[in-house]
């Protein structure tokens, strides 16, 4: 996740495309976007201090 942020990827106006920024990881832009959502979901999980979920990508919050 931390190269995804120093690129600009989730800025306002992104300074590198998915596709782009695949490509500096070595991934497929498919694989790339479901790694950042794994990531995504691990960090607000455990930000809120509850880092289960149930099936689908819901969150259960503690």
């Amino acid at each position: 996740m931390l190269p995804t942020y120093k690129s600009g990827y989730f800025d306002n106006l992104r300074r590198i495309t998915l596709r782009e920024l695949a490509g500096t990881l070595n991934l497929q832009p498919f694989n790339c976007k479901g790694a950042f959502k794994k990531g995504t979901e691990k960090i607000l999980g455990e930000l809120v201090g509850c880092p289960l979920r149930v099936p689908f990508g819901c969150f259960i919050f503690c």
